[in-house]
């Protein structure tokens, strides 16, 4: 499977073609990239010629702001190695905005749910041992009677 031929293709013509590379939609990169949905349309549709953001389209299209732009036809020169995905850095960012106690707190939620995926018997187990303190009054139900 050799390059596709792109030579003289537009700005648009390109963010369309990754676009339905990868299955996403306009709204969804716009999402990624924190922009407005028109301003993807505009460059699709060529009302715009570039962009501020065309390094942040590209990243998330999996390419580089050169293809984007028609300075190479190869949509995969020198496009960076994708590390994390969109949901891994979004998650990321999120984590980075908590305190300290927040971030300890979602790393142990997150172990504990690692935990579970390695052993199945782990939830079934962490259950039981949760409920080793003596039933009180409030964890039964009750019905209550008028007294006469």
């Amino acid at each position: 499977m050799g390059i596709p031929v792109t030579w003289g293709m537009s700005i648009g013509t390109r963010i369309e073609s990754r676009l339905k590379e990868l299955g996403i939609s306009q709204a969804e990169l716009a999402r990624r990239v924190m922009v407005d949905q028109s301003t993807i349309n505009g460059l699709i549709r060529g009302h715009s010629q570039s962009s501020k953001h065309l390094h942040r389209i590209a990243r998330e299209l999996q390419t580089t702001a050169a293809y984007l732009s028609g300075e190479t036809d190869d949509p995969q020169a020198d496009a960076p190695v994708q590390q994390l995905d969109h949901a891994e850095r979004e998650l990321l960012a999120m984590f980075r905005s908590l305190d300290g106690d927040e971030r300890t707190a979602i790393s142990l939620i997150v172990r504990r749910l690692a935990a579970c995926e390695e052993d199945p018997d782990l939830p079934r187990r962490v259950a039981v041992r949760r409920r080793t303190r003596p039933i009180a009054l409030h964890d039964e139900p009750h019905t209550y009677k008028a007294q006469a």
